[in-house]
């Protein structure tokens, strides 16, 4: 689940298609494991010890709405962003990554252990801490600036070609106002032709927002 620092501009409407490409190659030797990234959610995926992968992203700034009149976002502006994600030979299976988002100019550092990894499922424990680098200040759709936490338990599921994900995931504050909130993603990811891949998520509307302003989200992506 993204972090309060990566909220569309205009609104907290929760219905903004992010379509990131990720560059998620440039190993330092041959590597066999995956970026433990979907496309907002976090897999449970890891990297081997010492193998660095670089992370770009290209998040639109209009929400996907108006029966696509506005190509979904691609008329409007973007955020992009750039991180590194490196795997710690000294613990197996612990990542750490360093992110930096235009959108708040929204620093992330977060390390992420895989706890089980078993040939039809695996799971993982992360811990962020984020940081939107500008004034805080306070709008009628809720505050920017903010600082916090966000702590998620990724875990998969692998049946045949299909992985199937969820991600409950609590956050220490939100743009909402300083109070936290507790949320679960989910995710398909299907796996063709080898290194071809379909990408689903969806992000419930957690309980304790307004449905009047906020609805479910969601992200497609190849």
């Amino acid at each position: 689940m993204a972090a309060p620092g990566s909220t569309p501009q205009g609104g907290p409407r929760l219905t903004a298609l992010a379509l990131p490409m990720l560059l998620a190659g440039l190993p330092l030797r041959s590597q066999t494991s995956e970026v433990p990234l979907g496309l907002n959610l976090p897999t449970a995926e890891r990297l081997e010890g010492g193998q660095l992968a670089l992370r770009f992203t290209h998040r639109f700034t209009e929400a996907a709405r108006g029966h696509s009149r506005d190509l979904y976002g691609l008329d409007g502006g973007n955020f992009p962003g750039l991180g590194l994600d490196l795997g710690l030979g000294a613990v197996p299976g612990l990542d750490a990554q360093v992110y930096r988002t235009a959108d708040d100019k929204t620093l992330v550092l977060a390390l992420q252990q895989q706890v089980v990894d078993h040939s039809r499922f695996r799971m993982a424990i992360r811990a962020e801490r984020f940081d939107e680098t500008i004034p805080r200040t306070t709008y009628a759709f809720g505050a920017v600036g903010l600082a916090g936490v966000a702590l998620q338990l990724p875990a998969e599921l692998l049946v045949g070609s299909v992985t199937l994900s969820l991600v409950p995931t609590w956050l220490s504050r939100t743009t909402r106002g300083d109070r936290s909130l507790s949320t679960a993603g989910l995710g398909l990811r299907w796996r063709f032709l080898g290194n071809q891949a379909l990408l689903l998520e969806a992000y419930p509307r957690p309980s304790r927002l307004d449905a009047a302003t906020h609805e479910a989200g969601f992200a497609f992506g190849y």
